[in-house]
């Protein structure tokens, strides 16, 4: 079997180019066998390669497909129709947002979401806690949201009253930066702040950033579960990785992003004030 196309083995008595997961013919563009992960593209036909694009797509093993720009740099698939990810040399991810254009650089983006698992919304923070006591689950997870549907960790993050979002739409609608980094420290986020949102009791401290996109912005909180977090730093608590002593309570890493339109920010974060300007009168009334 010598190797031609795409550095593949060519089988010469079938024609087709082996690619490890199926069998793919050159001169039709399909695949002999329907994708193994076609559950991730319901929209796509199982049998044709790179969806009938393979100037913009490439499919290295006959399941996953890579997304690549016009200077050869990996398109991550994280953003689907709204948002492209384009990681770059230097570790900083390149965002577009596809509906408008606007691009921004996330600096460091990768260490953030490259190699990350993306998790769905029926992750609960229950799940998130079982993973970090057990040293079970995913390392690093990433969820994201930029259809507004506000399932799992969302419902928590794009309310209102949210601290994290609340901190950064209000820096948001102050600031004439295309981008900021916010730390959230225990003094906001701690469980007499959070109340009964299981998410913010379970985030704890983290850091949220935001990406100006035209109409659109970015939001991208940083969290990890470790000792140091779940004990509120007290001395001689130590941070420790999965499987080091077999007790659990390894590091793990949570990425959250998600979009809001410039609209829906200033409404969220005008019914907030209105809120805590009803609470204070009913306080001194």
């Amino acid at each position: 079997m010598p190797y031609k196309f795409n550095g593949k083995e060519f089988d010469q008595e079938t024609g087709l180019y082996y690619y490890g997961a199926r069998y793919m013919n050159p001169r039709t563009s399909l695949w002999y066998g329907v994708d193994p992960l076609m559950e991730k593209y319901p929209n796509v036909n199982g049998y044709c390669y790179t969806m009938d694009n393979p100037i913009k797509y490439i499919d290295p093993n006959g399941k996953n497909m890579s997304e690549y720009d016009t200077g050869g740099k990996k398109i991550s698939n994280l953003g689907g129709d709204k948002i492209d990810f384009i990681h770059q040399n230097n570790g900083d991810v390149q965002i577009i947002d596809k509906t408008n254009n606007h691009t921004n650089i996330i600096k460091n983006g990768s260490k953030y979401i490259k190699n990350y698992t993306q998790r769905n919304s029926s992750v609960s923070w229950n799940d998130i806690t079982k993973e970090f006591m057990t040293d079970s689950g995913p390392v690093y997870s990433l969820f994201s949201d930029f259809s507004n549907k506000g399932e799992g960790a969302f419902g928590s993050l794009e309310s209102y009253n949210s601290i994290y979002g609340l901190a950064a739409r209000s820096d948001v609608l102050r600031s004439n930066k295309s981008k900021n980094t916010m730390a959230i420290t225990t003094l906001y986020a701690n469980p007499l702040s959070a109340g009964f949102d299981p998410w913010e009791q379970m985030i704890g401290e983290a850091n949220i950033s935001w990406y100006n996109l035209g109409n659109d912005v970015l939001f991208m909180l940083v969290d990890s579960k470790s000792n140091t977090s779940l004990y509120y730093h007290i001395p001689f608590i130590n941070n420790k990785k999965r499987g080091q002593d077999g007790f659990g309570h390894g590091n793990t890493y949570q990425t959250y992003i998600w979009l809001e339109t410039k609209k829906d920010i200033k409404q969220k974060n005008d019914f907030y004030l209105e809120m805590l300007q009803k609470r204070m009168e009913a306080i001194h009334r």
